[in-house]
């Protein structure tokens, strides 16, 4: 009796176990690999998986139980999930990463979607961070500060691990903060998720020089822009009349006061 029940729970054990191997066979990929390569394992495994199907389930399930919210937001996740992949090959398609480099990168930008909801405020302006704001139905983005050393952002490669070191710290369990390397794909990352947020326009501004003074450059992305956009040119703010320079009420009373005198 007793041995036949354990004979029994084991065969269960076994076939799940089989079950799931079978369905993670397909997500087997090398220590390094082109970001697109596992792009693909993984647009494979969800495909195998029929996650779409499950997810479409999900969402009729809740539609029938009245949960419209929990609806609309199975209703978004898979076409979520699919752009930010879609995202990661585009941009990072033929760089050579290993598997610890691409999870972070998913990481990352799992951190940043967000499904959409009905929102609370018809128009409101929110200043953050391009790392750790979390933004959606964005009409009009402002990015201040797209300078060199920002963007880019400057990565310590300072330290006293080793990349090898690093390697074998994180094959055997421990949790380590990106490399710079890594932070490097992540930055890049970040910055296509953000400057693709925007509806309507996009805004980007840079320095000339730094608090102390001194003379700073623009960041590569400005030249980017450029190029991919020839007719586009950059606005000066000493360019615009004196009105447009107005930022506050005390510039205003004072240009109200010369105006009045004259």
């Amino acid at each position: 009796g007793s041995e036949q029940a354990e004979e029994k729970t084991m065969e269960r054990l076994n076939r799940i176990r089989q079950q799931f191997m079978d369905a993670v066979e397909i997500l087997h990929m090398g220590s390094q690999e082109k970001a697109g390569d596992y792009v693909s394992h993984l647009y494979d495994f969800l495909e195998q998986n029929q996650v779409q199907q499950k997810l479409l389930n999900y969402q009729q399930q809740f539609e029938k139980e009245g949960d419209l919210s929990r609806a609309r937001e199975y209703a978004q996740i898979y076409r979520l999930v699919m752009d930010l992949l879609d995202q990661v090959y585009e941009l990072l398609g033929e760089e050579e990463i290993s598997r610890q480099e691409f999870a972070d990168i998913l990481e990352a930008g799992f951190g940043e979607i967000t499904v959409g909801t009905i929102p609370q405020n018809v128009d409101r302006i929110v200043v953050g961070d391009m790392e750790r704001t979390r933004l959606k139905q964005v009409k009009v983005l402002f990015f201040l500060g797209v300078n060199d050393g920002n963007i880019p952002k400057n990565a310590s490669k300072g330290g006293i691990i080793s990349d090898m070191d690093r390697e074998f710290l994180i094959e055997s369990g421990t949790e380590m903060a990106p490399s710079p390397r890594q932070q490097m794909y992540i930055q890049r990352l970040y910055l296509y998720l953000n400057m693709t947020k925007p509806s309507e326009q996009l805004y980007l501004s840079y320095a000339k020089v730094n608090s102390e003074g001194k003379g700073i450059r623009p960041s590569y992305l400005i030249d980017t822009v450029r190029k991919l956009f020839p007719a586009m040119s950059v606005e000066y703010p000493q360019n615009r009349s004196r009105l447009e320079q107005i930022e506050g009420r005390q510039e205003g009373a004072r240009y109200l006061a010369e105006e009045l005198r004259e």
